[in-house]
């Protein structure tokens, strides 16, 4: 504990707050990145998403499992048109998941922000705030894992995202 105290003088409080801090600010950093470097080979698989359903998501293929214990789980769904969809769901579903859905870019820095400090003065890990287009990125093309790694790739796929699908679409 000696050593640890020397290492970081304001203690284990200082140490997490900065550890916050880091994180929130190699975001920010990693999303300007991202905006420079443009596209990953999935790029065009996200545009058109624009203006066609996917065949499946990687949470479906999860859920039907590989097949080697027997067979595949059977899923089934159907596509409703966005004015069949109440605008009552709508509305629940944006104050549920993201208030601020129409007016930021694919992340809500004020959530991140939120999140950071409740966790800070909660000493505790921090919350989600993910936005809903992180929530499709993941759902549609990768794990539920808490792996950072996931989180880059998600962050990636969230700027194509809000780059190539409009708003109502996502």
């Amino acid at each position: 504990l000696d050593r640890y105290n020397r290492r970081f003088p304001g203690g284990p409080k200082f140490a997490a707050g900065s550890a916050c801090t880091g994180l929130y600010r190699g975001l920010r950093l990693w999303q300007a990145a991202v905006n420079e470097a443009g596209s990953l080979d999935q790029n065009e698989v996200v545009a058109a998403l624009d203006h066609e359903h996917p065949r499946t998501t990687a949470f479906i293929e999860h859920y039907r499992g590989w097949g080697l214990f027997g067979p595949k789980k059977k899923v089934e769904w159907s596509w409703v048109s966005y004015s069949r969809i109440s605008p009552s769901l709508k509305r629940a579903v944006l104050v549920n998941e993201d208030m601020r859905f129409f007016s930021h870019n694919g992340f809500d820095e004020a959530e991140i922000r939120a999140a950071l400090q409740d966790a800070w003065r909660e000493k505790s890990i921090p919350r989600g705030a993910s936005t809903i287009t992180q929530q499709v990125a993941k759902n549609l093309w990768l794990s539920g894992s808490y792996n950072p790694l996931r989180k880059v790739k998600e962050a990636i796929l969230t700027h194509q995202l809000e780059t190539n699908v409009s708003k109502r679409r996502i």
